[in-house]
């Protein structure tokens, strides 16, 4: 499997920022997010690290097991 280095990572909008609601410009991050995998994993968030889960199936699956 090959891996990345970390500095060719893709930068994403941190989408708990209120300005992306504010300005109704919300899609293209959340966009940008699906189109790379849709779980993302962020370490600086507004409020601590969080998991960012966009994508529709990995949403059905964490949804349907509550333990996770």
């Amino acid at each position: 499997m090959a891996t990345a280095a970390i500095d060719t990572l893709p930068q994403f909008t941190d989408v708990t920022h209120p300005d992306i609601y504010a300005g109704n410009r919300w899609h293209e991050p959340f966009r940008q997010l699906r189109d790379a995998g849709g779980i993302h994993y962020f370490e600086d968030g507004r409020f601590g690290p969080y998991w960012a889960i966009t994508a529709y199936k990995p949403i059905v699956d964490i949804e349907s097991r509550p333990e996770v």
